[in-house]
């Protein structure tokens, strides 16, 4: 009889410890770059993206991630120091680009994936997730040549991160949504802009061809870089 009690406790303790109350990660938003080309996870985000198919470099999107699962070394549980399972790294992303009505576009593998490199913090208090932010290729060069015949129109691109724990649990994300305007232009988000005097105005966007106006007098994105 005690044999059995024991087999039905142990049960009810396993299903407890597998109920969903860990969500894992998230993908918050787009970040955008500061006025220095830096990304932080306090930067202001992108509500949605901007890109030139034709322009030389991917879409490249770094993304605000929230890791929600709890730092364990940090519990005040009694016993020895461990060290904490819960951080993450990610590693990977699969990306399915639609129209804006939701279809996949064809013509190409889709959905692909990406490799990714990034590092999230767990929760300190189960609270308030950590955050770290993750760059990738959402729009590779090769995929971009492929989407020529979609410019002028809006795509929506499906993101699903994958990664591990440090104690080595699998994580997938849920599915991100973020729409990217395509030009209808080649050059579309460049402007050669000159002074009074004939001198080329130079604002280099941090990722030319995509989301913020390049300033530049150079072919293809060029940098520009000031006269004195």
């Amino acid at each position: 009889m005690l044999r059995h009690r024991w087999i039905i406790v142990s049960l009810l303790t396993a299903l407890a410890g597998c109920a969903p109350g860990n969500p894992g990660g998230a993908v918050l938003n787009v970040v955008a770059p500061d006025d220095q080309c830096i990304v932080a996870v306090g930067n202001t985000s992108f509500p949605s993206g901007s890109y030139d198919p034709s322009a030389p470099e991917p879409y490249v999107a770094s993304v605000r991630v929230a890791n929600q699962l709890l730092n364990l070394s940090a519990t005040g549980a009694g016993g020895p120091p461990m060290a904490d399972p819960n951080p993450m790294r990610v590693t990977e992303a699969e990306i399915e680009i639609r129209d804006i009505s939701g279809n996949p576009i064809g013509g190409f593998g889709n959905p692909f994936r990406v490799p990714v490199s990034g590092d999230v913090i767990p929760s300190s208090d189960g609270m308030t997730a950590g955050e770290g932010i993750v760059t990738f290729e959402m729009i590779p060069r090769g995929v971009a040549a492929m989407l020529a015949p979609f410019a002028g129109s809006t795509v929506v691109v499906s993101t699903v991160l994958f990664g591990r724990t440090l104690g080595d649990a699998a994580i997938e994300f849920p599915e991100f949504l973020f729409n990217i305007d395509l030009c209808a232009a080649g050059g579309c988000l460049q402007r050669c802009v000159m002074d009074t005097e004939g001198a080329a105005l130079c604002q280099n966007a941090c990722r030319p061809g995509q989301d913020t106006m390049h300033l530049s007098c150079e072919a293809s994105y060029g940098e520009c870089i000031a006269t004195m």
